[in-house]
């Protein structure tokens, strides 16, 4: 277990405070399954915090436009432009595979 007071200490919990290299950095090592796992672990972490923003987003955007009634297009134009950034985000952090599923269940 690591020693509270040391500052370069791993939590017992294996995430550092700092981020971790991504796939998608160049010195990024494939070879090193412990580099992989915190990169897909960090990964994971990012899309749930994503998703769950959206939802609270996405509650904000229809509470604000039964509050607002008629004005909803006006005045909830900043939380709807927030939401559609923020999907665009997700999209980004969501893999492949899981969009195509996600398309196909569209159509």
């Amino acid at each position: 277990m690591a020693d509270e007071h040391d500052s370069n200490a791993v939590p017992r919990w294996g995430f550092r405070d700092e981020r971790v290299p991504d796939f998608n950095d160049p010195y990024f090592d494939v070879d090193d399954p412990y580099a992989v796992w915190e990169a897909e672990a960090q990964r994971q972490l990012e899309r749930k915090i994503a998703t769950k923003e959206l939802h609270l987003l996405q509650r904000e955007l229809f509470e604000c436009s039964l509050r607002e009634g008629n004005n909803h297009i006006r005045r909830c134009h900043p939380i709807a432009t927030e939401y559609y950034k923020r999907v665009a985000i997700w999209r980004d952090l969501t893999p492949a595979r899981v969009m195509n599923v996600l398309q196909n269940f569209k159509s």
